[in-house]
């Protein structure tokens, strides 16, 4: 089975639609961001497109966990969300944070933070398989060499538009499992 989550009015043949509004008529009702579990077994999901939701998600890592417990190992996450250097990040006020490509490190237990830690965020890990930055055509022609428009991704607002990120699904978890809140657990 294939999920859309957070689908609104949008239909993709060979998908399962999941929404909290009703009134958009989708095959599931599930509010994503309340801490219950969803109404999917574990391991029954191959793919999950997740497109325009995360900015609007207050429990992230309850979201990405629950994804993790129901795709099947090596399952498919896909997530479009607007660039945080980007105006349409900003200007939506349920918009509730902001995305970046190196956002998703987050939820993978090969990266590691800034002190030289594996990051344990969340029980849940994935592979980073790609992430892409939209880029805005009309404001990236004005920077003439690949140097200045490198620069011009990073330093700019509004160069860049979306991020398209692909993870996949790691079972079981790398290095032990976080407890509710982000605390480690000790193996036993």
């Amino acid at each position: 089975m294939r999920l859309l989550l957070g689908c609104g009015l949008t239909r993709i043949e060979g998908y399962v639609r999941v929404d909290y509004d009703k009134a958009v008529k989708p095959d599931f009702i599930v509010n994503l961001d309340k801490l219950k579990p969803w109404p999917f077994k574990d391991n029954s999901i191959e793919e999950i497109k997740a497109s325009n939701l995360l900015e609007h998600i207050k429990n992230i890592d309850f979201f990405m966990e629950e994804c993790y417990r129901i795709l099947e190992p090596e399952g498919l996450l896909h997530i479009l969300v607007p660039h945080g250097r980007n105006h349409m990040a900003y200007s939506d006020p349920d918009h509730i944070r902001f995305f970046f490509p190196e956002t998703f490190i987050y939820w993978s237990r090969s990266s590691f933070g800034s002190d030289g830690r594996p990051i344990t965020r969340a029980n849940c890990d994935f592979k980073i398989e790609k992430v892409t930055t939209h880029i805005n055509s009309k404001a990236i022609e004005k920077f003439k060499t690949q140097e200045e428009k490198e620069f011009a991704m990073h330093h700019y607002w509004d160069v860049c538009t979306f991020i398209n990120a692909k993870l996949r699904t790691i079972k079981p978890v790398r290095g032990g499992n976080i407890g509710k809140y982000g605390v480690q657990e000790d193996s036993k």
